[in-house]
């Protein structure tokens, strides 16, 4: 089983969405909504298993994944959580401060703060484990719990605990007191709920699985039934729910043995597995990269379904072989296929190139084919870029994004040492951002001057950790914060 994909730690979502979001063009962002495709081609997704080595799951019920992009997995069997870091490596997540193990974990849910929230089961509680280890039960006041299975937060604080045993779904408001959540306009009660999800806005989404749908409850209370078109085959006994960053649902069907996604405007399908068969899928989760977490628990493992994007692995830098990836696509009979290639940031022949397994070339119709993709990276830190497919008259028909991270020695900087970039004659006024491109190019935003300045790869990218925008004393230029840090780029000659 191989770990493809990576989850990146120091990346804010701001600059996340610009990634993923809106036809900006791929020569120098590589990002494309799967709806900026035209239907003549179409990228089918990317599935594959996590590895999580010598911590072998059985029967995992649960699975989440935090800002940081460590996911984590109920090994619900096994009666403990697995943690599968950035880099790959997995492990065993020690829980400190319990006077009882856990019993049958189920669901997960991380807050703000990377305390992660674990549905525990077999002993009919809810148990917090902050980033240190430490773990505490959560006090449910006069209410006792029956075989909980579904935990969410939502954007305020709010822990939603699914009840199971008891039909009904309790609220903890942050720093409050458990009640159980009055949901107006239902008709029918709650039957087995078990998974949980909330969306941007604080909507809570519930897997009601006994009444084989999905209940929506807006923030004033009032629930109903989220209406599917589309599907075909209607839901059959759904366990879980969860919303990516583009309000996408994704939907644990697991009597049916599959993943639908529905989108905002109710529109249902089935999510495409490759090859990979699901068998009794209990829990999903979607990360901000359009990578869809499914755990796949009659199967014993935990799936990931890279839908929007393709994404690699650490490579260092200089390695002697490249990391592989195979996107498939289908080609309709009204289109042929032109050039195919792999770009850096527009730049061909850099971190990313064309493998021998590509079969989507010229000449391509009405068909699937493969673009085998190898990256190499030729500088360390995130690498991005694009898959690009053409027309016979070069007409840009897909693009997908590609990603992955390069990983070298961080260099020693002097600290004090300073030096000025040759603009070639041309004065700046007010220069207020730079940016560089794949290819090492470096550009300045002439404010006062209206006009953009390009130094032509003079100057190459020198990162000290990992960061990521422009710094000024103690604000962020052009980036965000991250827990309270300004993530900086630094340039080097």
């Amino acid at each position: 089983m191989l770990h493809f994909f990576v989850r990146i730690r120091s990346l804010s979502f701001a600059w996340i969405h610009l990634l993923l979001a809106g036809c900006l063009g791929f020569l120098l962002v590589a990002a494309q909504r799967a709806w900026c495709i035209p239907p003549s081609v179409t990228f089918n997704g990317v599935a594959t298993v996590l590895d999580t080595g010598s911590a072998a799951l059985n029967h995992p019920k649960g699975v989440i994944v935090d800002q940081a992009g460590n996911v984590y997995i109920a090994d619900t069997a096994h009666h403990q959580i697995v943690k599968l870091e950035p880099d790959g490596s997995a492990a065993v997540l020690t829980i400190t401060g319990l006077t009882t193990g856990l019993s049958a974990p189920e669901g997960l849910a991380i807050d703000g703060s990377s305390n992660l929230y674990i549905a525990d089961t077999g002993n009919n509680r809810i148990v917090m484990v902050t980033p240190a280890g430490v773990g505490s039960a959560l006090d449910s006041g006069a209410l006792t719990l029956s075989s909980p299975r579904g935990v969410a937060i939502d954007n305020s604080g709010n822990l939603y605990v699914a009840d199971t045993g008891n039909n009904r779904i309790l609220k903890v408001p942050s720093g409050g007191t458990a009640a159980v959540l009055s949901i107006t306009g239902l008709g029918t009660a709650l039957s087995m709920p078990v998974g949980l999800g909330t969306d941007a806005t604080g909507n809570l989404y519930i897997a009601d699985s006994g009444n084989n749908r999905i209940v929506k409850v807006i923030t004033a209370g009032a629930g109903s039934a989220i209406s599917i078109s589309g599907l075909g085959t209607a839901l059959s006994a759904p366990t879980a729910v969860a919303l990516d960053s583009f309000a996408n649902i994704y939907i644990a069907d697991s009597g049916n043995n599959r993943v639908v996604k529905v989108i905002s405007a109710g529109a249902g399908s089935v999510v495409s597995t490759g090859s990979l068969v699901l068998n009794t899928p209990l829990a999903v989760a979607a990360d901000a990269f359009g990578v869809v977490y499914v755990a796949d628990m009659s199967n014993s493992r935990v799936a990931a379904l890279m839908m929007s994007a393709g994404g690699f692995g650490e490579r260092p830098v200089g390695a002697s072989s490249a990391t592989s990836l195979t996107l498939p696509f289908t080609v309709n009979v009204a289109t042929t296929l032109g050039s195919v290639q792999a770009l850096t940031l527009g730049t061909s022949s850099l971190d990313f190139t064309l493998g021998a397994g590509t079969t989507c070339t010229n000449g391509t119709t009405n068909t699937s084919c493969n673009v085998e993709v190898q990256f190499l990276p030729v500088a360390s830190g995130l690498r991005k870029g694009a898959v690009a497919l053409f027309d016979q008259s070069q007409t840009l028909l897909a693009v997908v994004p590609i990603y992955g991270i390069g990983t070298a020695p961080l260099a020693a900087l002097s600290p004090g040492t300073a030096s000025v970039v040759s603009t070639g004659g041309i004065s700046l006024g007010s220069p207020f951002q730079a940016a560089i491109d794949g290819a090492g190019n470096m550009y300045v935003a002439n404010y006062t001057g209206n006009n953009m300045v390009k130094n032509r790869g003079r100057w190459r990218r020198c990162f000290s950790g990992q960061h990521r925008c422009l710094h000024s004393g103690g604000t962020c230029w052009g980036g965000r914060r991250w827990r309270g840090e300004c993530l900086h780029r630094r340039l080097c000659p």
